[in-house]
């Protein structure tokens, strides 16, 4: 099963919709926050699956970028994508340097129950590993999307209420810079899904399908990097920095 699912990611990342949207929003925000001084900058992907954002990163000039799942399966895709920067490690014994990166992304992975057991100590962790005034992107399902985007999906995700995430980011010494819901039309798709029991899912789906959910999903990161905010969606987008004075 576990097989099955990282060949599907592999394949998904680059071409599904939802992959390519999410991971669009990103490189928008990196661009946003460093202006385009890549050269120097050192980024860390926590939970890298098979590794296509990191690829997506160097193509834009990020040169310098890590990243370890907890999945030996992952970490063997993102080597046939050519990457050698990434490892396998998990969450709980992550023991990273002081002040090692600037930027940190974690994506979809922050909610599993089986990788992460306590949230608010992953995020202590990446306070200490970032720089003074480095950024953390987190992304994460407040819907149940992941039956509707993995065929093979093995993750149960847990509820993570965005109010207390934002809390706990403020008090844990990070200033909270953008955060947002996501794709809200997608949301309502998951939650009529829910109360009608359809099994339909959206892998595999039809290429006009992917590429008109493609065009409305780059539609809504134009209006979300330009710091636009939905009240309600299927998952949830949060930009923050660093403060000066440790934790």
């Amino acid at each position: 099963m576990i097989n099955k699912f990282y060949v599907e990611l592999f394949d998904l990342e680059v071409n599904n919709w939802w992959f390519r949207s999410l991971y669009d929003l990103v490189l928008r925000y990196t661009k946003k926050l460093f202006k385009k001084n890549f050269s120097t900058i050192k980024v860390l992907y926590l939970g890298t699956g098979t590794c296509h954002l990191i690829e997506l990163l160097n193509r834009i000039g990020v040169g310098n970028v890590y990243g370890f799942d907890p999945s030996p399966h992952a970490i063997t895709f993102c080597r046939k994508r050519g990457l050698s920067n990434v490892w396998v490690q998990n969450f709980a014994d992550w023991s990273p340097n002081p002040q090692e990166y600037d930027m940190i992304i974690n994506l979809n992975t922050l909610t599993h129950r089986i990788y992460m057991a306590d949230e608010q100590q992953i995020i202590r962790k990446i306070n200490y590993a970032l720089r003074p005034y480095g950024y953390v992107i987190v992304n994460w399902p407040v819907r149940e999307t992941g039956q509707l985007v993995f065929k093979h999906s093995q993750f149960e995700h847990k509820r993570l209420d965005p109010r207390y995430f934002v809390r706990m980011m403020k008090s844990n010494g990070f200033r909270v810079r953008y955060s947002t819901y996501r794709l809200p039309l997608y949301g309502l798709f998951v939650v009529l899904n829910k109360i009608f029991g359809y099994e339909d899912h959206l892998v595999p789906m039809s290429k006009t399908w992917n590429n008109f959910l493609m065009k409305y999903a780059l539609a809504e990161n134009a209006l979300l990097s330009l710091g636009c905010r939905f009240l309600w969606g299927s998952s949830f987008f949060l930009v923050a920095q660093k403060r000066m004075v440790e934790i």
